[in-house]
């Protein structure tokens, strides 16, 4: 049986709500938005870059379960970075 997963890891909600807060720290909505941009693109790479070496160092001692939250987390936190189009 596959196990689908319903909701994001622990870490990846903690992760967006740090963002989110020191965006408002800083006073996000004061700030240009190609600015934004160039911080939203810098941690997808970043995130892409992560991921990138934990499939690696984990390769063969991943499960299928695992494998399929690590996905389902990825597409997620790329899907809130890529915003909506404009």
């Amino acid at each position: 049986m596959i196990r689908v997963p319903l909701q994001v890891s622990s870490f990846v909600t903690s992760l967006l709500f740090s963002v989110c807060q020191e965006l408002n720290r800083i006073g996000g909505h004061a700030l240009d938005k190609k600015l934004l941009q160039e911080l939203i693109d810098e941690l997808s790479n970043g995130v892409l870059i992560l991921y990138e070496r934990l499939g690696e160092e984990h390769e063969s001692s991943l499960s299928q379960n695992r494998a399929l939250q690590y996905l389902f987390d990825f597409k997620f936190v790329m899907s809130i970075f890529a915003g909506r189009s404009e």
